[in-house]
């Protein structure tokens, strides 16, 4: 539907945003142009709509060269939801919405009638949104009413730039979710830049991750994971620039540096409210970062309804698995292997701690090794993580 041809923009002083892009989206599809600040995504986005003019080359929509189109019949085929919205605040819901609809000489019957089906569509119940101001909205329901808008007069592409990034995580993840379940019934066919790649790898049939103008990699969320292209690929999704043999990794490699502890002295309702805060159900004893032993969460029940004060360090027991930094990753595998053990703790030759190795550590070690022929090394691994037998 969408082919990018040799695009470059040069913006003045010389600095080229965009270089020699060629690029095609098929009808139906979400693509994700994802990468750091500056690296020209929201700079393609805008060329599609002429909201900003390529120096060079040509972009096609149908096959038919974008210029060629009147500029305002372009726009106004074309839904645009941007990060900081954009609603008329002196409009309603119904007015804002049926904007474009309007402007293109729909009917007043037939744009209510749109409007009411798009709110119905997003759980908002037209009796009640549908005459009130963006000012009486939350965040999250105004940037519904922005994607709505950009859905009124229902163009078959719409450009979404950084459309949730405002948004508090719980908002934004709901959105998230929405956009997802709207995109697999209506099946648009939309180009959505973020700078975040879990949602980037959320929405997308395709990920577009581009640096310094360039596009590095072009490919599906699945393929990027397996087979990042280059070392700037693997760190930008949170993988390991070089897949590591398990053989060659040791425990200083994967453990938490950061792990949750508490003092000897301690009372145990601030134990238990740590490890609320924490989200662990138990925490390593250190004094003067000495490691002294563990407690967990079902040690503490039988104490909780006495009167008298009671310490950390009387309800404590052994860590039962302690190992050095130098130890193989592959051992400390087989000690989490068994279900009973959920943490190993680490400690120098002091018998200081150092760092906590737990299954979820093991995570990103599968994750590095994923579609790299690591399977026989790996089995330890999923063992420990639950995925093996």
């Amino acid at each position: 539907m969408i082919k990018f041809d040799q695009i470059t923009k040069i913006y003045r002083g010389g600095t080229v945003a965009v270089k020699k892009l060629n690029l095609e989206v098929k009808a139906g599809q979400l693509i994700v142009l994802v990468g750091p600040s500056g690296c020209g995504k929201t700079t393609t986005l805008k060329m599609v709509n002429r909201l900003i003019e390529p120096s060079s080359g040509n972009i096609y929509i149908h096959n038919q060269r974008i210029q060629s189109f009147d500029v305002v019949e372009l726009r106004r085929n074309i839904g645009y939801v941007i990060q900081t919205i954009g609603l008329l605040p002196h409009l309603t819901v119904a007015a804002n919405i049926a904007l474009v609809p309007q402007l293109k000489g729909w009917s007043r019957k037939k744009s209510q009638a749109r409007v009411d089906e798009l709110l119905t569509m997003v759980g908002l119940d037209p009796a009640v949104y549908a005459g009130r101001y963006p000012a009486q909205l939350s965040g999250g329901q105004q940037q519904r009413i922005g994607v709505l808008r950009a859905l009124a007069a229902d163009p078959e592409l719409i450009l979404m730039d950084e459309p949730f990034g405002a948004l508090d995580p719980i908002t934004r993840e709901q959105l998230q979710l929405e956009l997802k379940r709207l995109q697999e019934q209506l099946k648009k066919t939309i180009i959505f830049v973020t700078h975040d790649m879990g949602e980037a790898m959320l929405l997308a049939d395709r990920i577009v991750i581009m640096k310094e103008g360039v596009v590095i990699q072009d490919a599906t969320p699945e393929e990027i994971v397996r087979y990042p292209a280059n070392d700037f690929v693997a760190s930008f999704i949170g993988r390991g620039a070089r897949p590591q043999s398990v053989d060659e990794l040791n425990v200083s490699d994967v453990m938490n540096t950061n792990p949750v502890t508490i003092g000897t002295d301690r009372g145990l309702g601030e134990a238990l409210l740590r490890m609320q805060q924490r989200r662990v159900d138990s925490l390593l004893v250190v004094k003067e970062g000495v490691l002294q032993g563990i407690v967990r969460a079902r040690d503490l029940y039988p104490y909780l309804m006495r009167d008298e004060m009671i310490s950390v360090a009387e309800v404590m027991t052994l860590a039962p698995v302690i190992v050095q930094e130098e130890a193989t990753l592959s051992l400390v595998a087989e000690k989490l292997a068994d279900g009973r053990i959920n943490l190993v703790a680490v400690v120098d030759g002091n018998n200081r701690l150092q760092g906590v190795v737990t299954r979820a550590s093991l995570v990103g070690v599968l994750v590095n090794s994923y579609g790299n022929g690591q399977a026989g090394e790996k089995h330890s691994l999923l063992q420990a993580v639950g995925g093996g037998k």
